[in-house]
């Protein structure tokens, strides 16, 4: 027993399969292309990351030959059993060795290290004048101190030999 509408029914069934197939197909390919999609922007993210640790681990670098110049410049001038010719090259070297440092990485990465390095050497010679004036106070200190003390022997012995002429 066929029903009358049969070949709008078997018409509807084709149209319903035909729209359901498309759909998902369409979904199946929408899915494909969101998971290459999201492959391929985590390898972005991944080589982005990759690329922003190794500036970190830079600027890490960076921040470790600063401090230990900033210690070694402190150092100078400062204790008597240390080589200050010895502490003078090591601080050259290092900061010939930030130099290079600094001259690798993109300027915006280290722009505030780029602008403090030409500084350095004004720094150094503030301190290397601060420690000649040291010095020359220390001298001039010690000179007064034996004049006074001269003066005072002279004094005494102007003192005896005036009551010896009595």
């Amino acid at each position: 027993m066929k029903a009358k509408n049969y070949k709008t029914i078997i018409k509807s069934y084709r149209s319903f399969f035909l729209g359901l197939m498309t759909c998902v197909v369409l979904s199946i390919g929408t899915f494909v292309l969101f998971v290459q999609i999201i492959e391929y922007e985590s390898d972005r993210i991944n080589i982005m990351a990759d690329s922003y640790d190794q500036i970190h681990m830079r600027q890490i670098e960076i921040v470790e030959k600063v401090d230990s110049l900033c210690n070694y410049i402190l150092m100078r001038g400062r204790e008597d059993y240390v080589n200050q010719i010895t502490l003078q090259r090591i601080t050259s070297e290092r900061k010939l060795q930030l130099n290079e440092k600094l001259n690798i990485m993109e300027p915006a990465d280290v722009y505030l290290y780029k602008k403090l390095y030409p500084q350095i050497n004004e720094f150094l010679i503030t301190k290397e004048s601060i420690r000649d004036i040291s010095v020359e106070e220390d001298l001039m200190r010690n000179d007064l101190t034996r004049c006074i003390r001269d003066d005072e022997q002279a004094l005494r012995l102007l003192t005896l030999s005036s009551i010896t002429a009595n």
